[in-house]
């Protein structure tokens, strides 16, 4: 019989999950199809001879019928919304000529001729010839090299297709043992689809010839009623007979199961950081849980046992409630710092020269003329300066000026100066106080000295102060004793005239007199606020501890002791320096860094509040700006998310064995494996570039805001080293600065001088200050930099840490176990894997991570009874079966630099904390998080890293006449351009460093839990962690997952948690969790040999894990997770990345992106790169 062939017309039918499909109504409510089928179904001859067959068999009810696809030939379950006709793939199944309708006559009409009807019907057939001939082309072109593929398909009563399974292929061998197929992924029956109807499941082949590839042949099918799969109590075994004119009493296995969306609280797969399913999911705080349900690889005796994995992933209740509480924290730390830096401003300014706040002297000088005691030939300059009581470096007031040497009735030739010296009361300095017998003057305070400097030109030529030609003549006047002169005075509006003598600075021999007048007035100005202590700031909170020496202003910082009778010798020396930090650093300071960002803290600490009390509009993921448990990566740059961690999920794992026995069938709980996924936990919206201002910005350079050491850019990690640097190199300019000063003194007072200030006129010692000024002003600009970043970077890792450590509560096979008992006495072991490539930006990420991460080994959570009594510091968890409430509070132990102590407190319900939380865990005990970070790239980007190093290290060896033959150059030109502000930089050793800081870590950890005797003496590796130290000590310059899959196995071993994450948390965090779901799944075999044996006789399965991840990732939640950050279910990778890629981590090239143009598909989407 000639084929009937025909066109679904759904050109956008694809294998791909969507939201869509996930959410559509009613959620819950579906009715899942395992299958797999009896050996009867091998098609000997294939396709081929289906279509052989087609010529000579004839019609029947199902009989060989093609469907031509223009798409992909499967969908996964969860496939459930309703098409048209057009949405079937295989719609046309059955149906007639769509030629002929509307063209049969009606009643009483009488058929005439149709020469049209007639050539269509010639043209058709020689249509099908020739796609005959090609089709038996294409199959002897291939010559028996690719499988046959096999689907299954669910039908409406209408031709609609409702779900699909997955697709796989045919064994070619046909002297194989051949079993049956059995199919991953299973059918849907949605909860929309009517009691009454009837449904159709189909069996349907493919070539795998690559010119058929889209062509599929139905080989059988079976009819149901809707209301005999949902009768039944489940689970439900059937064995349905394939109606076929290809097979011979062919055979379908069918395990009904309800539907697997909602565990039952406190059953597998369920956590305490999930959401209430009867009401979270009312509002538009949560989305959705995502799941998929995987038929996978069981005994010999098909109908007997059926292992069922469920996959799921559910958004965490507790990341906003966690990131509102430490906001809270934040913006109450960032407000004591605003006032604390606000009041020193003021104070920094009021000790200035020009400030008229607080108590000062308003002090008026003019010069008159220089009286000579000899004629002089040369040009005469005048300038002049304060030699401040608490300080040694002088202040310039007034510029050398030509002054005249004669009297003058000309009122424009005298000079003039006007400033304000402010009364110092403490700190002065111990020459001063000897001037006055030790003793403060009666006054109660000090003003200092007015220094005037005459410079003459020894020469009659030269007309300006600069230059070596010039005789220096110095005179001092006392404003105490002006002040008090002038304030005995009848009139004290009256200037006090004066000749002031200047004496040689060589010979000491007076030399002139200054003629000039003074007017002094004791003035009080607007209040100079009470500098609040820096204790309880930002810096405190985020454990910042100053490293630099004792110095003032203590902008930021908390000294361990303030009384200056304990000071070192160094501490007073540069005690009488006065201040290192510019009244305009901390004034551009305050108003353009601190101000924006305290008031983002408060943004954040009152809009995540908020966000739990109110419910935001609904907008699609990916767009959704609003805070939010669900963070999309797409949200990266928004400053107001910055506290919540990207794209969180527990992902669990779980597996069921289904067992048909007699009586009621049985359903076996064989644990979970949970993983919480999520992007980095880094501050983007603050990028990787560098933090300072150009370096020819003139506005720094007028306040001294000039990095000293470079450029200053990267993540957390980095900025600290760079401030660390910055710090040694303020120590080495204050002992060189006081070396320097010490010089000058000594060598003054071998000429006889008796000077007690550092004139404002010496250059190399002004200058050596000033480069003081520069440095400790960086490493103040680069520590706040850092609090702010730890701020955002702290809050994301804490969130995913606490949700981690709550899957693992909710563990029956952990928290029924001994491990509370050791979480209580030696912390809850949480090992990051993270998957950035140390290169460019991915690297600041990385950089970021570590600190975030290593600041959680402070934390400490304790689970209490709620008492149902208010609290201002609780924070409610919303829609959360158990849990009411989280606090955090952060305890200092008293001493300056110290990290401060986190407590997470999480109210859970009485009855609850008394059934389920573990007595060792109760009563207010409190355990200690353990975090570990183990770091392996596995992208192109690694890749190119540790090419380049290569390449660099054959360079070194180049240089020293080594070979250089053969060197692998990298191509720069297969990494993306997404950083190219930071282009160029990579640090492949920093993931060794960071690696071998974690293992070092995790074998303390082994030994505390586990003690060996067996221990090497000289490297104390504890015997579990060989292997891991082994991949460690080999990983440099290699992409070795091994390290990241053995650290896994081993934290899980050792009862820990474990948190996966990638720059997004949507794609190489899906290629790694899905492996690792896929590798628990093999032990979970491997450890039931005689049970679950492939022949029987208790032999092992094959490693399967491979070809599960695959299916995982095809079919699983990780595509949806794609789709809820950027819209788009596609993994951001392209062929030639996953060319690069471990093989255990390269995901199905049907679900690439493809190849990305400035993070964007070529043809339009929105895949980020």
């Amino acid at each position: 019989m000639p084929l009937t062939e025909g066109h679904s017309g759904y050109s956008s039918y694809s294998s791909i999950e969507t939201l869509d499909r996930q959410y559509a109504q009613p959620i819950g409510k579906r009715v899942l199809l395992f299958i797999r089928t009896n050996p009867n179904i091998y098609l000997a001859g294939g396709v081929e001879a289906i279509l052989k067959a087609s010529h000579a068999s004839p019609p029947m009810s199902t009989a060989a019928v093609v469907a031509d696809e223009e798409t992909t030939e499967s969908s996964s379950t969860n496939n459930t919304t309703t098409k048209s006709s057009s949405s079937d793939p295989f719609a046309f199944l059955g149906s007639g000529d769509d030629d002929t309708k509307g063209e049969v006559a009606g009643e009483g009409q009488k058929k005439g001729p149709n020469i049209g009807r007639f050539l269509k019907k010639v043209t058709r057939s020689a249509e099908t010839k020739i796609r005959q001939g090609m089709t038996h082309l294409a199959i002897r072109a291939d010559g028996g090299k690719s499988p046959d593929w096999f689907v299954i398909g669910l039908y409406s009563s209408d031709g609609n297709v409702i779900s699909m399974t997955d697709s796989i292929p045919m064994p070619l061998d046909e002297t194989q043992q051949f079993n049956g197929l059995r199919f991953s992924v299973p059918l849907a029956l949605p909860g929309r689809v009517d009691a009454n109807e009837q449904i159709t499941i189909k069996l349907w082949a493919r070539s795998g010839a690559a010119l058929l590839q889209s062509r599929h042949f139905l080989v059988g099918e079976v009819p149901l009623s809707v209301n005999q799969l949902r009768s039944a109590a489940m689970p439900n075994f059937m064995t349905l007979t394939l109606q076929s004119n290809q097979v011979a009493d062919g055979k379908l296995f069918v395990c009904v199961t309800p539907d697997l969306k909602f565990p039952a609280l406190c059953g597998p797969g369920w956590s305490l950081a999930d959401p209430d399913v009867n009401v979270a999911y009312n509002g538009n705080l949560y989305h959705y849980p995502l799941d998929q349900s995987y038929g996978l690889t069981f005994p010999a005796a098909p109908t007997a046992s059926w292992l069922i994995g469920t996959e799921r992933t559910v958004e965490s209740c507790v990341v906003l409630p966690i990131s509102a509480a430490f906001a809270k924290l934040a913006a109450a730390a960032g407000r004591i710092s605003m006032k604390h830096a606000d009041a020193l401003s003021l104070r920094v300014h009021a000790a200035r020269h020009d400030s008229t706040i607080g108590d000062y002297v308003d002090c008026s000088f003019n010069v008159g003329h220089v009286q000579m005691s000899s004629p002089q030939a040369g040009a005469t300059f005048c300038s002049a300066s304060w030699q401040r009581p608490d300080a040694i470096f002088e202040v310039d007031l007034m510029e050398p000026t030509r002054v005249p040497t004669t009297p003058s009735t000309d009122v424009r030739s005298s000079l003039s100066c006007r400033f304000f010296p402010n009364p110092v009361k403490e700190g002065i300095l111990p020459a001063i106080l000897q001037a006055y017998g030790g003793n403060m003057p009666s006054s109660g305070f000090c003003l200092g000295n007015l220094r005037m400097q005459i410079s003459v030109s020894k020469h009659p030529m030269i007309e300006n102060q600069m230059g070596q030609e010039f005789e220096t003549w110095i005179g001092l006047v006392s404003l105490d004793s002006l002040l008090a002169k002038q304030q005995t005075e009848p009139d004290t509006n009256t200037p006090i005239s004066m000749e002031i003598p200047v004496y040689s600075s060589l010979t000491h021999q007076e030399m002139a007199k200054v003629f000039m007048s003074f007017t002094l007035k004791l003035k009080k100005g607007p209040a100079i606020p009470v500098v609040s202590s820096a204790s309880g700031g930002l810096l405190s909170l985020m454990g910042l501890v100053p490293l630099c020496d004792w110095m003032q202003p203590a902008l930021d910082v908390v000294h361990p002791n303030d009384n200056s009778d304990v000071l070192t010798r160094q501490q007073h020396q540069l005690a009488t320096m006065g201040m290192f930090l510019t009244h305009g650093y901390i004034e551009q300071h305050c108003r353009n860094i601190r101000a924006v960002d305290v008031k983002a803290l408060d943004d954040r600490a009152s809009r995540y509040t908020l966000a739990l009390t109110h419910d935001a509009e609904k907008i699609p993921s990916h767009e959704d700006r609003n805070p939010k448990p669900f963070r999309p990566s797409s949200s990266r740059k928004e400053v107001l998310l910055a506290g919540i961690p990207f794209n969180v999920h527990t992902a669990s794992f779980s597996l069921q064995v289904h067992t048909q026995q007699t009586g009621a069938p049985q359903v076996t709980n064989h644990g979970v494996f949970s993983n919480v996924t999520c992007g980095a936990p880094s501050d983007h919206a603050r990028d990787f570039g560098d933090i300072f201002p150009k370096p020819k910005d003139p506005g720094a350079q007028a306040i001294g805001l000039t990095c000293p050491i470079g450029s200053v850019s990267g993540g957390l990690r980095r900025l600290e080293a760079k401030r660390a640097e910055l710090s040694k190199h303020v120590a080495n300019l204050q002992v060189t600065l006081i070396m320097q000063v010490g010089n000058f003194f000594v060598a003054e007072r071998q000429n006889k001088n008796t000077i007690n200030h550092i004139p404002s006129r010496h250059n190399e010692l002004q200058g050596l200050r000033w480069k003081v000024f520069e440095a400790v002003q960086s490493l103040h600009h680069v520590t706040w930099h850092c609090a702010i970043r730890r701020t955002s970077c702290f809050s994301q890792a804490l969130g995913t840490a606490i949700t981690s450590y709550l899957a693992s509560l909710s563990d029956p096979l952990k928290f029924q176990s001994t491990w509370p008992e050791l979480w209580a006495e030696h912390g809850y072991l949480l090992n990051f894997e993270g998957l950035l490539s140390a290169a460019g930006k991915e690297l600041g990420m990385i950089e970021d991570a570590s600190v975030g991460i290593s600041m959680l080994r402070h934390v400490s959570v304790i689970i209490r009874s709620d008492d149902g009594q208010p609290d201002e510091g609780k924070i409610p968890v919303v829609a959360s079966p158990y849990l009411k409430w989280v606090r955090l509070n952060a305890e200092h132990s008293g001493l300056a630099g110290t990290t401060p102590e986190y407590t997470v407190e999480i109210g859970v319900t009485p009855g609850y904390y008394e059934q389920r939380i573990p007595k060792a865990l109760q009563n207010g005990v409190a355990v200690r998080l353990y975090p570990l970070l183990f770091e392996v790239g596995v992208d192109i980007r690694q890749w190119g890293a540790n090419t380049g190093e290569k390449v660099k290290n054959r360079l070194t060896k180049s240089d020293s006449g080594e070979n250089m033959d053969n060197v692998e150059q990298p191509s720069v030109s297969v990494l993306d351009d997404e950083d190219k502000d930071d282009e160029g930089i990579t640090d492949d050793d920093v993931l060794v460093e960071m690696n071998y800081e974690a293992y070092n870590l995790l074998n303390k950890f082994a030994h505390l839990i586990s003690p060996a005797n067996s221990v090497s003496a000289a490297q104390k590796i504890h015997p579990l962690l060989e292997k891991l130290h082994q991949h460690i000590v080999t990983s440099a310059g290699k992409m070795n997952h091994e390290i990241l899959d053995e650290a896994a196995t081993l934290s899980q071993q050792l009862g820990g948690g474990a948190v996966v994450f990638c720059k997004s948390g949507k794609d190489r965090t899906a290629m790694h969790v899905t492996y690792k779901q896929a590798q628990y799944v093999n032990k979970f075999r491997t450890s039931h040999p005689s049970q679950m044996s492939g022949d029987g006789n208790g032999s092992p399965f094959d490693d399967n894990t491979i070809s599960d991840a695959t299916v995982i990732r095809e079919y699983g939640t990780r595509l949806p997770i794609c789709e809820k950050n950027v819209g788009q279910a596609k993994y951001a990778f392209n062929r030639l990345q996953v060319e690069f890629m471990p093989d255990a981590l390269r995901p199905p090239m049907s679900t690439l992106a493809g190849f990305l143009k400035g993070g964007k598909v070529f043809s339009g989407g929105g895949i980020e790169s």
